[in-house]
């Protein structure tokens, strides 16, 4: 029984890491990665690094799922990266360029009728990001993203099924926005995002199934609004400082259905909600020209059960 149950649970598992690595190779916003100062392009932005951490929790009751699976996935990840000022003036429209590595990890749980399971991950992962900053609070920024998984995948009935099972993805994602000042430095920044992510994987189980990873693929557009405030405080020991705080609502559409894991030539489908509604929060502290911490809160959900909650801080210093 517990042979034939742990079959079962295979199913479930395998449909259910298709849809964890979609989750750990999605992309942050442009104001996730580097913080608030540089929608802005009459700030003095210069040469630098930054370095954020991100912890996020997803609950997934998909729409349609071949084996009826539930699924939460625990995570974090520490991503850093590099910038470079390609072209452009100080005070005018500029393009910068960068390079980011990540590591991050994540705990899956499973839920079935036959048993529960796990799900244990971990990512590498490479990217490069290419933006554009207007004159006039404008920015349109691009990043391309590869990551590498290991997973261990266990049965409480069956015990360990897969261990050290290999994976890929490969993420794109085109962001645009534009900032629209009031008085008293409040602002609305109307923003737009369009975010590919394609994975794969191919291996055969402890049971001597073949799986494979036939349709691993999402395209969710995103409409976003945030409200800005920012505020220049007073010189401490002759240094600038600069506090800048926002709020942030959000709208997601999936564009594409889902996925689809064959075992044994055997398709197991999941398709999640398509609408997801969101709302977040954060800000950023500067100081002295080069040094800035920044942060951010948020949660979606599809409003039929499924749900993500999550927290990004970094630091900023340019040379």
């Amino acid at each position: 029984m517990s042979t034939t149950c742990g079959a079962i649970f295979t199913n479930k598992a395998n449909e259910a890491y298709a849809n964890t690595l979609l989750a750990l190779s999605s992309v942050p916003t442009l104001r996730q990665r580097v913080g608030t100062r540089r929608y802005d392009a009459a700030d003095r932005d210069q040469d630098g690094v930054w370095g954020r951490v991100e912890g996020k929790r997803n609950h997934l009751e998909p729409s349609t799922s071949a084996s009826a699976m539930r699924q939460d996935i625990d995570s974090w990840q520490a991503q850093f990266g590099v910038d470079r000022v390609l072209s452009g003036e100080k005070d005018g429209a500029r393009v910068v360029g960068g390079v980011t590595a990540r590591y991050g990890t994540a705990d899956t749980r499973v839920a079935s009728v036959y048993g529960d399971g796990n799900i244990d991950t971990k990512a590498y992962g490479l990217g490069t990001t290419l933006t554009w900053y207007g004159q006039q609070g404008a920015y349109v920024d691009t990043q391309l993203q590869a990551t590498w998984f290991s997973s261990d995948l266990s049965s409480r009935l069956a015990g360990p099924l897969v261990n050290g099972q290999p994976a890929r993805s490969y993420a794109a994602s085109v962001e645009t926005g534009m900032a629209f000042p009031f008085k008293d430095g409040f602002s609305v920044i109307p923003q737009a995002q369009l975010s590919y992510v394609s994975s794969s994987f191919s291996f055969r189980d402890r049971f001597n199934a073949q799986v494979d990873s036939d349709k691993g693929e999402s395209l969710q557009g995103r409409l976003g609004l945030a409200f800005d405030y920012r505020r220049d405080l007073p010189e401490a020991a002759g240094q600038r400082r600069q506090l800048n705080l926002y709020g942030l609502i959000n709208l997601k559409r999936e564009l594409l259905n889902g996925t689809r894991v064959t075992v044994s030539g055997t398709p197991f489908d999941t398709r999640q909600g398509r609408t997801w509604a969101g709302v977040g929060g954060g800000g950023e502290y500067a100081w002295g020209e080069r040094y800035a911490i920044y942060g951010e809160v948020a949660a979606d959900s599809d409003l039929h059960g499924s749900y993500s909650a999550s927290a990004t801080a970094g630091f900023r210093m340019q040379f």
